[in-house]
């Protein structure tokens, strides 16, 4: 189980630990910490997007509510 130092909003450092392979983002080779929360792919039972992305390419849109670039209309 990989573990990684997570800096927190406070200036606090959080130990987050994993299952499994490292997620990377759709946009780029980076790690990603965040999932997309715009809506579901036509035909998707899921909930939400679910697309991996780094913070350089999420788009802060609320608490704990990131879009990636397409669900966020093109904007970054």
């Amino acid at each position: 189980m990989p573990c990684i130092p997570v800096k927190t909003p406070g200036g606090g450092i959080a130990i987050a630990c994993t299952r499994g392979r490292r997620r990377t983002c759709a946009f780029c080779s980076a790690a990603a910490p965040l999932l997309c929360d715009g809506p579901p792919p036509a035909g998707s039972k899921r909930k939400t997007c679910d697309a991996p992305m780094c913070r350089q390419h999420a788009k802060h849109v609320g608490v704990d509510r990131d879009l990636r670039p397409r669900c966020a209309g093109g904007a970054r």
